[in-house]
């Protein structure tokens, strides 16, 4: 893909695998949440199958795996209780680069906004243990859409609410959903995986694929150099 960071008005981060290891927490929360209800646990695997969506996907997905018996209302209301206990016991824990890229962003007077599949009260929740809150000129999360990743609709509000064209912007990605939706969204994409190594024909319509967001300072500065 033919693309300058200097180009780049916005940039939109994805939030939980991203810029927050918090993927771990969510495989432990759910698991706990079905031990409670005598399910039995779900695999890495079938873990994997719920990242990047919001909850009415991941719900949908869940009564697949364990029938429409499955009181699923209770097992997100404990699965999300674990996950505020856990945060406000021991906050959460920021992926490598993301406070180098801030600053670089900062430093450039590009607009920062998250867009997760995570509520809105989550985001929140997370951000602000992880000393983040600020740091963003806005937010928009998975409840506030009418449909999650991988269809376009929160990248779009993104940059909506930004007051940015789409082609403008660019969005970081750790999972397969979210790089869908980044490229339905037509905004340009770099993926840092986390749990998710993306397929080829996802990794061919992002910009580039990178270990950490320290390769997204890299490449600022490659760009930036010339």
């Amino acid at each position: 893909m033919n693309f300058n960071f200097k180009n780049v008005k916005a940039v939109i981060f994805d939030m939980d695998g991203l810029l927050l290891d918090t993927e771990p927490i969510a495989f432990n929360a759910i698991n706990h949440a079905l031990k409670q209800h005598g399910k039995n646990e779900l695999s890495l695997e079938q873990f994997k199958l719920l990242i990047g969506k919001v909850a009415q996907d991941t719900n949908s997905i869940l009564c697949e795996l364990y029938g429409s018996s499955l009181d699923i209302t209770n097992v997100r209301k404990l699965s999300s209780a674990y996950i505020r206990e856990h945060i406000s016991e021991k906050g959460a824990k920021i992926k490598v680069g993301v406070l180098e890229l801030l600053k670089k962003l900062e430093d450039l007077k590009l607009k920062k906004i998250v867009a997760s599949s995570s509520s809105y009260n989550q985001v929140i929740l997370k951000l602000k243990s992880a000393d983040l809150l600020d740091r963003f000129e806005n937010f928009v999360s998975g409840d506030q859409v009418q449909k999650g990743k991988p269809a376009p609709d929160i990248f779009l509000r993104a940059a909506e609410l930004l007051n940015e064209k789409p082609e403008c912007c660019l969005v970081l990605e750790d999972s397969i959903a979210g790089a869908q939706a980044a490229i339905s969204a037509k905004i340009p994409l770099i993926i840092i995986p986390d749990l998710l190594e993306p397929p080829p024909e996802i990794k061919k319509l992002a910009v580039t694929c990178l270990d950490s967001l320290l390769g997204v300072c890299q490449l600022i500065d490659n760009h930036y150099s010339l």
